[in-house]
């Protein structure tokens, strides 16, 4: 079923677009890039503070700002990743690289769920969310090589 919605998606017309514009795929790359960028820079701020670094600045303080720069750039990754995903769907679905990210990304959704439920300690979330950020990075730059 994963497949098929693969292969629907490799041959839409959207990654046909992408895979046949000059300039529309390295576009969305760079947006994604970016995007990752501003992402992950303003969640590890907020990790770094459960973590215990900078102890003279409030959480509460630091969170607001930090959650809506993560919020535009998740929104600036999902927008150009739909369209890279597109254009490579069949081999990335199959990629144990891409998949890797994925899980992470899945691991780092559910731990900042349960860090805003007040669930386990502060520091572990923000550990395993440095983590996971770290994982989704470089799994997601290492699957165009695999």
């Amino acid at each position: 079923m994963i497949g098929e919605a693969a292969a629907a998606l490799h041959a839409s017309e959207l990654a046909q677009f992408a895979r046949g514009s000059a300039w529309f795929y390295p576009a969305m790359a760079a947006v994604h890039v970016l995007g990752a960028a501003l992402l992950i820079g303003a969640i590890a701020l907020l990790d770094l503070r459960l973590l215990g670094f900078a102890k003279g600045v409030a959480v509460a303080a630091l969170q607001p700002l930090a959650l809506r720069i993560a919020l535009v750039a998740a929104v600036f990754c999902l927008a150009s990743g739909v369209p890279l995903f597109a254009a490579g769907a069949i081999s990335l679905i199959a990629n144990p690289v891409f998949l890797a990210k994925l899980a992470a990304l899945g691991l780092a959704a559910a731990n900042a769920v349960l860090h805003h439920r007040g669930a386990g300690a502060p520091a572990l979330h923000g550990a395993v969310s440095l983590g996971c950020w770290a994982a989704v990075a470089v799994a997601g730059k290492l699957a165009v090589f695999v």
